[in-house]
């Protein structure tokens, strides 16, 4: 294949993270990346921009957004799923769940980027999702949206989905350890705020996801947990005591760790 060398460095960042995926470098249509430099594809050469048996192939790991009929967001990335040779791979798929991702190494440039020609999806478990048998992988979903986490053995769940004059669409998860006067609720809301003496805030960031946290008159405990654009409508709420908090605080972090929302379009 003739190509014309534009001397364009890129650096492709292949692979992404649970916390703080980034997506991959965009990369013109019609280029791909050799020796990391950018190169022009020959769009005359056997009447095609890629032959198969030189078809260059880039992999990159990241968290199911959303799933819709010919795209799925992963990362913060729409990846074309119309021309994939199985389309059965993708039955098993759910949002929350961490896939590999192969594709030709173009990215188009627009807001989310995109990948347009994907080679396959294949979905993956961690070492530790693996060991964790026990923890168990819950969804909630509502005609705004959907939440999905892990839950820590040993704990309960129990959705809620309300319709409230003044705040509107409201679902979401009250979670249970132990006891069930204690507990958090991770959910979405038309109006979520705080306010009142006393208050607190502390910034913080959960599954890649920045957030604020409410603290009241001193306390160690958060009362709120609010999450900020594009997840301005989620947020975690605490009813239970400074107690039952510190005991629950280890696990509390790996759950909010592994949240994933995903507003409907």
């Amino acid at each position: 294949m003739k190509k014309i060398i534009l001397g364009i460095t890129a650096c492709m960042c292949l692979t992404l993270t649970a916390c703080g995926d980034t997506a991959p470098e965009p990369v013109k249509p019609g280029y791909s990346i050799d020796n990391n430099t950018a190169v022009m594809d020959d769009p005359t050469e056997n009447g095609t921009d890629r032959a198969e048996p030189d078809r260059k192939e880039y992999m990159f790991t990241g968290t199911i957004q959303q799933i819709n009929d010919k795209e799925i967001l992963v990362s913060d990335t729409y990846v074309n799923t119309a021309d994939l040779t199985d389309p059965d791979s993708l039955k098993d798929l759910r949002v929350g769940d961490t896939v590999v991702v192969a594709y030709d190494g173009i990215v188009e440039e627009t807001y989310p980027t995109r990948i347009p020609n994907t080679y396959s999806i294949t979905s993956v478990k961690s070492d530790i999702e693996n060991e964790q048998s026990s923890s168990e992988q819950i969804t909630v979903t509502d005609s705004k949206g959907s939440i999905v986490l892990t839950l820590p053995d040993g704990w309960e769940f129990r959705e809620y989905h309300n319709e409230e004059e003044n705040t509107g669409t409201a679902f979401g998860f009250e979670l249970y350890h132990g006891d069930k006067e204690n507990y958090i609720t991770v959910g979405r809301c038309e109006q979520f705020g705080m306010c009142g003496t006393g208050l607190e805030t502390r910034a913080g960031q959960y599954n890649g996801m920045n957030a604020t946290a409410c603290f009241y008159d001193g306390s160690d405990t958060w009362s709120a947990i609010l999450f900020e654009p594009p997840y301005e409508n989620y947020a975690v709420m605490c009813f239970a005591d400074n107690k039952w908090m510190s005991e629950n605080s280890a696990e509390m972090e790996e759950l909010l760790d592994s949240l994933v929302f995903s507003d409907t379009v």
